[in-house]
């Protein structure tokens, strides 16, 4: 065969091989978006509550497990947007109850628990669901539960949701990598019921986060502390525990205008002339922050003063610092130098 022939049939041979070759590639990536629309389609169905719809495209060939763009499956948004019956329909067609999204490493259960849907938690816990599951954040479901809530669960304190994790034993003195346990989320935003929910399952009340701050110290940044302090002291919380900044549950009161529950901590002893470790009082502090009322309550129950800290300020100098006019008043009219 001449050399040219033999170059023609070599090239038309190879083009065929390459047209075969493209030919596979556009009927993959064609097959490769189609499925992800349909996918999609089953994600926002599943989303909607449209269980007709979700069941037609799962007959279609619709991925039960695949992920939106933050890998949240179409049972996790169910899910957390309470439709039970879709949620049980997935479930029943294979839905992996544990999966993990992407961004937070969240399950349906942490979503369903984060927005108040106890009935899907009950169907979910139900079909397998981990309770002890940890997000990115090292969360579980009870911790979700118990941290802040969306507008329509204030009310009810997602009490529900909590019932029923309880109900299944989950370890309540789990810690998150910030040492944060769920007791410690429910002071921190001032749910009064749930402290005591968890309390009653054996809640550690003297347990310390990663600064060294209990729940009852927690409790004094919320400003529905006047609810669960009370709670906390009188299931035995120690007022005399120091974070490790030093400070304890006055100077904490005291930073945050806690006037209304000072008298508590007051009648269970606590140390009004302690310092933190600049050196500071819980008079001071509340000469930084401008708490009038607090300030007040502290001078009546002997404050000193004169105290200065580790800088030498004196609450004087703090609140002449401060351009806090009302506080330098209060206290040279107590004696202030």
């Amino acid at each position: 065969m001449e050399l040219g022939t033999r170059l023609r049939t070599g090239y038309k041979a190879g083009m065929r091989a390459l047209s075969c070759a493209l030919l596979l590639t556009v009927v993959v990536l064609w097959t490769t978006v189609v499925t992800a629309g349909v996918n999609d389609d089953l994600i926002k169905a599943a989303g909607r509550g449209d269980l007709p719809e979700v069941e037609r495209l799962l007959a279609g060939g619709a991925e039960i497990n695949a992920g939106d763009k933050d890998g949240r499956t179409a049972l996790v948004w169910a899910a957390m947007q309470g439709h039970r019956d879709v949620v049980r329909a997935l479930l029943a067609k294979g839905a992996d109850v544990n999966a993990r999204t992407t961004k937070e490493s969240g399950t349906a259960l942490m979503f369903a628990s984060g927005s108040g849907r106890h009935e899907v938690a009950q169907v979910l816990l139900a079909g397998g669901a981990d309770i002890d599951a940890r997000d990115a954040a090292g969360k579980t479901a009870l911790m979700i539960a118990c941290g802040l809530l969306p507008k329509h669960l204030v009310a009810t304190e997602n009490r529900e949701v909590v019932q029923v994790l309880l109900a299944r034993g989950p370890d309540v003195n789990a810690r998150d990598r910030f040492g944060n346990a769920a007791l410690m989320y429910a002071s921190m935003t001032g749910r009064s019921g749930i402290v005591a929910l968890l309390l009653d399952k054996g809640a550690e009340v003297d347990a310390v986060d990663r600064e060294g701050y209990t729940a009852l110290m927690l409790a004094f940044m919320n400003l529905r502390r006047a609810e669960v302090v009370p709670v906390l002291i009188a299931r035995g919380a120690r007022i005399d525990v120091r974070g490790n900044d030093g400070r304890t549950a006055l100077m904490q009161a005291s930073a945050n205008g806690c006037h209304e529950v000072l008298q508590l901590l007051f009648d269970k002893g606590a140390e009004v002339n302690a310092r933190d470790k600049n050196g500071r009082t819980a008079l001071m502090l509340a000469a930084e922050n401008g708490r009038l009322d607090v300030a007040r309550a502290l001078l009546a129950k002997g404050a000193e003063i004169n105290a200065a800290d580790g800088n030498g300020k004196t609450s004087l100098a703090i609140a002449s610092g401060m351009g806090d006019s009302e506080m330098k008043d209060l206290l040279v009219k107590a004696g202030a130098k």
